[in-house]
């Protein structure tokens, strides 16, 4: 089969970045002498490489061939506050200087989004350049790394071009910097990426920022931000995805006719994406049926890309070196230990190593030693040609998709002894942005209740968190909630906060409990509220503390407890006075906003310990009733 990329042509990529690069460099020389002798060519090598491919694309249904973006790419829409926004409004506003952050759901295309972006700004004769980075590629780790200077080395990798020209160039607005895919930074890294991100963005205002990610904590407290949330697909833009999407003439059309109006609002959880559109027809053409929830979704999308081929290859499929089952027991270990890992992409070594410790582990637990015979290298295999649910690009690979590690990796939570099922699931709930809790949930319910929720609420119980006293009134006097901000005058004016409950046990219940009541992110909503009431502080006077900044942690209790915490950001001691003239100054506001956020806490940790007693209580009603059948 042709490679269907060839439609793009190398000439008219050529042409592109010549018209781009040709009017910055006009501009730039003319305004501080940046010659286009000296650096467009190796701008021009990016470029033409990125161009490439971002104007191609291989998609779960055609992993063999490389497809034309422009052939495939449904307009997508967004929400900001209660409006909807077109991609070429969202577009338009990055043009006009506006930052922002392209928030949703794993699979809602918003890395397709952020290539069309990076090639609609090429095109639009703006005279600045966009600079697309994929965050999972950043190693914040590194000594020697910051993102300023990813950027400049993704866009000169022979060195020579200086920070000092390249500053200069960011002052003068000559950049949008594209950040892809802030939720796959690990989460140790991602308070070090979000400020770097932040300062960059303050430190010069007239480049074009703007970030994709999953919802997390993190954007509520950006400053200068405006949120766009990826709107789910509608009846209409379904159809447009199916009818691009790379498909057998036959599955296409008979997947067509059953796409109505009704069976859209009947299935319309598992078509509120363009992911989750294709791989529902893929997995109506494999089976010629279609799944009722998620969870049977993402098993019958199993089964169809170990049996999935390509029409044009005559029958032909990857046979794997063992069964099915077999695979699916390593797959998933291999999903939990690199889920727990923070790993979703990685090399060579990292993927043979945790191949090995999988095979190892199913040999172990479940006495497949014929597995023994096999080879890593075969599994491997199976994993990245077999299934093509790990892909490869350059010297790294990555799951398919995130959703199928998590949904693996939950599978695999479910399998485990009571004492492990407990702590990787309160690891999960940590993860408050990922589905793996959800689905542990959806997978065993009364064991997720029983087995998990209640020893916790026992556990908070003992230790007398949800008690009231004369001395504490109200539920959870007990409970610390602190809040951590960054005050800098680098930080447009307006700091950072993050929120979080000390107590990890506290964190877990309430997480899990939101699942139970079929409220999954109140709890997260309820702490965000918290953060964003304490982002008052961004009025603080700047004479009162140090050029550089200071950190300030606020921890309050219930019992109307409030303690300070303030340090410079450079390390140079303030004085006590200082100090005091800084919580002087912030005591109103933030005595405002925790009485806001009390009694949303109470309303909130009320109707779910009383929700918890009633389904106890119905577990004894049960019990007895058994009992007496017995």
């Amino acid at each position: 089969m042709a490679d269907l990329s060839n439609n793009v042509g190398n000439a008219a990529i050529q042409t592109l970045v010549d018209k781009t690069l040709g009017a910055f460099f006009d501009a730039a020389t003319k305004h501080f002498g940046v010659t286009k002798a000296k650096y467009f060519s190796s701008f021009q090598k990016y470029y033409i490489l990125q161009a490439r491919r971002c104007s191609t694309i291989k998609t779960l249904n055609a992993r063999d061939v490389s497809q034309n973006l422009q052939d495939i790419y449904v307009s997508l829409r967004f929400d900001c506050l209660g409006t909807q926004y077109s991609d070429q409004e969202v577009l338009e506003t990055i043009l006009a200087g506006r930052r922002i952050i392209l928030r949703g759901k794993g699979g809602s295309g918003k890395s397709m989004f952020m290539r069309w972006l990076f090639l609609s700004l090429m095109k639009s004769n703006d005279n600045r350049i966009p600079i697309l980075i994929e965050l999972r590629k950043f190693d914040s780790t590194k000594a020697s790394n910051n993102l300023l200077d990813l950027c400049r080395k993704t866009l000169y990798d022979d060195g020579n071009l200086s920070e000092s020209v390249f500053t200069q160039l960011c002052k003068d607005g000559k950049f949008i910097f594209l950040f892809d895919g802030f939720d796959e930074v690990p989460r140790e890294q991602r308070t070090y990426v979000e400020t770097e991100i932040l300062e960059l963005s303050e430190r010069y205002p007239d480049c074009g920022v703007a970030v994709s990610g999953r919802d997390n904590d993190h954007f509520f407290s950006w400053a200068g931000f405006s949120t766009c949330d990826l709107c789910s697909l509608s009846y209409v833009e379904v159809q447009q995805v199916i009818e691009r999407a790379y498909f057998e003439s036959s599955l296409k059309e008979n997947f067509l006719k059953i796409l109505s109006q009704d069976f859209f609002d009947l299935y319309g959880e598992l078509l509120s994406t363009p992911l989750l559109s294709i791989m529902l027809a893929m997995t109506y053409g494999q089976n010629g049926s279609l799944p009722t929830n998620l969870n049977e979704f993402y098993n019958r999308a199993f089964h169809t890309l170990v049996m999935w081929h390509d029409a044009s290859k005559d029958g032909y499929s990857r046979d794997l070196s063992i069964s099915p089952e077999k695979f699916r027991a390593v797959f998933r270990i291999f999903c939990l230990m690199t889920y727990l890992d923070n790993k979703f992409e990685f090399d060579d070594s990292y993927f043979v190593e945790h191949i090995g410790k999988a095979k190892s582990h199913v040999v172990n637990l479940s006495g497949m030693s014929d597995l023994l015979d096999i080879s890593t290298a075969d599994l491997r295999r199976d994993f990245h040609e077999g299934t093509n649910l790990i892909v490869r690009e350059g010297f790294y690979y990555f799951f398919i998709h995130r959703s199928f590690q998590e949904f693996f990796a939950a599978e695999c939570a479910t399998s485990l002894s009571d004492s492990n099922f407990r702590s990787v699931l309160s690891n999960f709930c940590e993860r408050h942005t990922d589905s793996t809790l959800s689905m542990c949930y959806e997978m065993q319910q009364d064991r997720f209740i029983w087995d998990f929720l209640e020893p916790i609420h026992a556990q908070l119980l003992a230790a007398g968190t949800f008690n009231s006293s004369d001395d504490a009134p109200g539920i959870l006097h007990r409970l610390a909630v602190s809040s951590y901000v960054v005050i800098s005058p680098r930080d447009l004016g307006g700091g950072s906060a993050n929120t979080e409950v000390s107590d990890k046990a506290v964190r877990t219940f309430f997480s899990a409990m939101d699942l139970v009541r079929g409220r999954r992110i109140e709890w997260l909503t309820l702490l965000s509220r918290f953060s964003s009431s304490i982002k008052v502080l961004e009025k603080l006077p700047q004479n009162l503390y140090p050029a550089n900044g200071i950190t300030l942690e606020i921890t309050w209790r219930q019992t109307g407890e409030l303690r300070f915490e303030i340090n410079t950001l450079d390390g140079s001691v303030m004085s006590e006075r200082q100090k005091h003239q800084i919580i002087d100054k912030c005591l109103p506001s933030i005595e405002l906003a925790v009485a806001d956020f009390s009694v949303g806490l109470s309303e909130y940790v009320s109707e779910s310990i009383d929700h918890f007693a009633r389904i106890s209580s119905q577990k004894a009603e049960w019990s007895l009733k058994a009992d007496d059948i017995l």
